[in-house]
């Protein structure tokens, strides 16, 4: 994440910060002049929003490299602390005024929720962006250890981050701009820093919250890839369905906080939906392999039950079906070199199923014609197939 567009919007408001409470000048004859009794409610009104302007202008002083959160320097104590002593000068405000600047106190109020929502989310989200970060390297699907920790301790700072992020922009919706303006608050820059964190906070949380639904995707191939090993393949189409469908989600998912999320985001989000297809078509091209599975062994029940012509029919369906899902896995899958050995294990399995199916079609043809002798030799090389397919 390149948080430097929201750090360059919050930098501004350090320009009228130190004005905030500069309005008691001496009279023209060098001594104090009598204050009016409103003078005191304003000074603490100033002297708060002065404080929350420069507490916003502390997350614009961090280092703006994002992409390594882990080196980021944010010491949020120094913002909290100028969040408190502007409570704290309201509250005196407060207890001055006689009834004339309520307004004003309630928006400063409000103010300072936004300005504390924000310093809360964004110290949730460099902790999530830090977790993240394991993702910016490769993907590994026989490696996730490593990936399944980053996303579980990305899980309560993304969605922290989120919820502060909103009562953020909540707060802001709230606010009167024209009063507080008048007090000299960077309102605007303010609600355009909280949109701008709303998107990152919003984009993390849907990186990570699709990840973990490819993850699981994953640990379905693995089931689905064992059950077909052991030939188990009524298990194995299940759990290949399953994965279809977390890789579904995955991709929707991310799609959703695509949407949301500043242009900073696009590069990650393009290797999340890269992977998300890679996987759908990974999982789809093995449940159509296992549709023609279904074929073939109707086709060796037709065969030995002497139905011929039939056993040649279903044998066929079970090399159409196999031919699909060695098209499917001919893909260059994306990212480059991730799913790799996956795809090139899944297309020596299709590639001698379509052998295989070729076989015992011509085993079955010669069947047909009475011709046992070619049957028996093509029968015996599509058994010699399948037995490769279940090596690779």
């Amino acid at each position: 994440m390149d948080r430097r567009r929201f750090i360059s919007t919050l930098a501004a408001t350090g320009a009228t910060a130190s004005l905030a409470g500069c309005s008691n000048p001496l009279s023209g004859d060098g001594s104090p002049p009598e204050r009016d009794p409103e003078n005191a409610v304003m000074d603490k009104l100033y002297t708060a929003v002065g404080e929350l302007n420069t507490a916003a202008l502390a997350l614009g002083t961090v280092s703006s490299d994002i992409q390594n959160p882990a080196d980021v320097e944010f010491d949020a104590s120094e913002p909290r602390g100028r969040i408190e002593t502007a409570r704290a000068a309201l509250d005196a405000a407060e207890e001055a005024d006689s009834g004339s600047f309520e307004t004003e106190i309630e928006q400063a109020r409000t103010y300072a929720d936004a300005i504390e929502a924000i310093v809360d989310a964004f110290v949730e989200l460099l902790d999530g962006a830090a977790a993240l970060s394991t993702l910016e390297g490769e993907f590994d699907p026989d490696a996730l250890g490593a990936v399944e920790d980053a996303l579980e301790e990305s899980r309560d700072p993304l969605e922290t981050a989120v919820s502060e992020s909103e009562a953020a922009s909540t707060a802001v919706e709230n606010a009167d701009a024209d009063v507080l303006s008048e007090l000299d608050a960077e309102i605007e820059r303010v609600a355009d820093a909280v949109s701008e964190l709303v998107g990152f906070s919003q984009g993390l949380d849907g990186l990570s919250r699709g990840y973990r639904q490819l993850v699981d995707g994953v640990d379905d191939i693995t089931t689905a890839q064992q059950g077909f090993d052991d030939e188990n393949y009524d298990e194995s189409g299940t759990a290949f369905e399953n994965a279809r469908s977390h890789f579904g989600d995955a991709r929707s998912t991310f799609e959703s906080g695509s949407e949301a999320a500043p242009d900073q985001l696009d590069d990650r989000f393009g290797r999340a939906l890269e992977r998300s297809d890679s996987l759908v078509a990974l999982s789809g091209g093995y449940a159509t392999l296992l549709d023609g599975m279904d074929d073939l062994e109707t086709g060796r029940q037709q065969s030995e039950n002497e139905e011929y012509a039939a056993a040649e029919e279903s044998f066929a369906a079970a090399g159409t079906a196999f031919a699909d899902a060695d098209e499917t896995f001919d893909m260059k899958p994306s990212p480059e070199g991730e799913f790799d050995a996956r795809f090139d294990t899944a297309g020596c399995r299709s590639g001698h199923f379509v052998d295989a199916a070729s076989s015992l079609e011509e085993a079955a043809a010669a069947a047909a014609d009475g011709d046992f002798l070619t049957a028996r030799n093509k029968r015996e090389e599509g058994r010699q197939q399948v037995q490769e397919a279940r090596n690779c």
